[in-house]
């Protein structure tokens, strides 16, 4: 919750939010219904790329958490 609140109040440009706040919004039509289907496509769109750099990139990512953990 904190990251959706948190950037409406500190930010009064739409273009300097987060994608959250984005999505959130960006599709109710003109009674204020959202359109789900839609905003669901554009959030897999959103979060694709981020999952292939995980998938791609894990073993880095995984050494370096359990490096992090380690003291020494």
């Amino acid at each position: 919750m904190n990251s959706y609140v948190w950037p409406n109040l500190v930010t009064k440009k739409e273009e300097m939010r987060l994608i959250t706040n984005g999505l959130r919004n960006a599709f109710n039509d003109t009674s204020g219904k959202t359109n789900y289907p839609v905003q669901m496509a554009a959030v897999a769109m959103v979060s694709a790329p981020l999952f292939l750099v995980f998938i791609f990139l894990r073993k880095y990512i995984m050494s370096g958490v359990s490096r992090s953990g380690i003291k020494g």
